[in-house]
């Protein structure tokens, strides 16, 4: 495609329109250090619920948390990363919350990524529970950070945000994924 209408195609695959642009098109022409990255985690659809996520990060610089919207577009697709570490080698006894972290990049579908709060600020609940230890944001997510020298594992825990998930007509559909 022509230069000038990049920056169009990568607001189209991120936004995924009507159709599933996502999946037929090469993702790093657009550029974005994501798209260098190497997929090891994906949930596939959910709509509720919590789900562990433990990734073997030896040999990676940086760690991706992406969260896509499912068939029925981004509405009310609030997504929370709860309780996200970093964790050391076992007998080390080290671990390092990613919240206490700051970003290399973000992005998100509809309000903003936050530490300790959803995408619109209010508090992560999942399944009636709050959350204070965790990240809220909203598909299409894109959160990266930097991974610690010798970390050896991310583990966290990804669930629709009730404040999604809950609504009247909710179709949220997510799948969270790391990278």
């Amino acid at each position: 495609s022509p230069e000038d209408l990049r920056p169009y195609a990568r607001w189209c695959l991120d936004q995924r329109l009507t159709n599933d642009w996502h999946g037929m098109v090469d993702q790093a022409a657009f550029g974005g250090t994501l798209a260098a990255a190497a997929s090891v985690f994906t949930s596939g659809i959910v709509r509720t619920g919590l789900h562990p996520v433990r990734v073997d990060l030896r040999g990676a610089k940086q760690l991706w948390l992406v969260v896509s919207e499912g068939e029925q577009g981004n509405s009310y697709d609030w997504a929370d990363w709860l309780e996200p570490r970093f964790v050391w080698p076992a007998g080390s006894g080290r671990t390092e919350r990613i919240v206490d972290l700051a970003w290399l990049e973000e992005r998100s579908g509809w309000g903003s990524t936050r530490v300790g709060r959803n995408c619109d600020g209010g508090p992560l609940v999942v399944a009636g529970r709050t959350y204070t230890d965790g990240i809220g944001t909203h598909a299409r997510s894109e959160i990266a950070y930097a991974v610690p020298e010798n970390a050896a594992t991310f583990a966290a825990i990804a669930a629709p945000d009730d404040m999604g998930a809950r609504r009247a007509g909710s179709p949220n559909e997510l799948a969270f994924e790391v990278w």
